[in-house]
């Protein structure tokens, strides 16, 4: 395959055609597993010493994308439990309480750069692993 890679929105045109054999050849096209289906039956042509050569063409539209409902999801959490240390660090100035806000000042921040951390890993293993998204386009 030449490119060896596929950019994102690309549209990349396969084509399989089987050497002359009887009874003619059965082509399947798979993506990550799941099965593909072409537009148009497979052609049928005539191939050397009676066989016949089966060719098939599909084409596969790329998208890559991210789930934006996690992300959502885990930015309304982080903010729903900054939120909340942020009325504890009050309540604490409130009662003049000194170490306990210097205790939620740290505590919060070090769970705000871990949530941090979570979503960027989210978005990274989305990328590496489960973000190309096959849609059969036409073939």
């Amino acid at each position: 395959m030449n490119p060896a890679s596929v950019r994102e929105d690309h549209e990349v045109t396969l084509t399989c055609q089987s050497s002359p054999s009887l009874p003619r050849s059965n082509l399947t096209w798979t993506f990550d597993g799941v099965p593909l289906h072409p537009l148009t039956a497979p052609s049928v042509s005539p191939g050397a010493h009676g066989g016949m050569v089966t060719r098939s063409v599909v084409s596969v539209f790329f998208v890559f994308f991210l789930d934006f409902f996690l992300v959502l999801f885990l930015v309304l959490f982080l903010v729903v439990v900054h939120i909340h240390f942020l009325f504890f660090i009050f309540l604490s100035l409130l009662f003049l309480n000194l170490c306990y806000v210097i205790y939620l000042s740290f505590l919060g921040f070090f769970s705000l750069l871990f949530g941090v951390f979570i979503v960027f890993l989210l978005i990274f293993f989305h990328f590496s692993f489960y973000s190309a998204r096959s849609f059969l386009f036409s073939s």
